[in-house]
């Protein structure tokens, strides 16, 4: 995530929507998604609506098997869509 090159657009989304949802494979905690959440939000915590949601990977080691299980999919995006449209 750059600032400088992506920042302005999400604001702007933050700003027409009330929301922000940011989905990563990595891990939920220490992940991607928590800095992307914290910059935006310091940029436009006013204009959310609800509270942002993260839809990531699961806080656990887990084998290649399981992967379909692991990372984020339409269902569990499509979820936290439904979830914060209805906060």
């Amino acid at each position: 995530y750059q600032r400088r090159v992506h920042g302005a657009a999400v604001v702007e989304s933050v700003g027409k929507t009330g929301r922000l949802l940011v989905s990563h494979e990595e891990q939920m905690t220490g992940g991607f998604a928590a800095e992307i959440i914290t910059s935006i939000t310091a940029d436009c915590f006013l204009s959310l609506e609800a509270p942002p949601v993260r839809v990531c990977g699961l806080d656990t080691p887990f084998p290649l098997i399981h992967e379909p299980f692991y990372v984020p999919n339409e269902h569990k995006v499509f979820q936290a869509i439904r979830d914060t449209m209805q906060f």
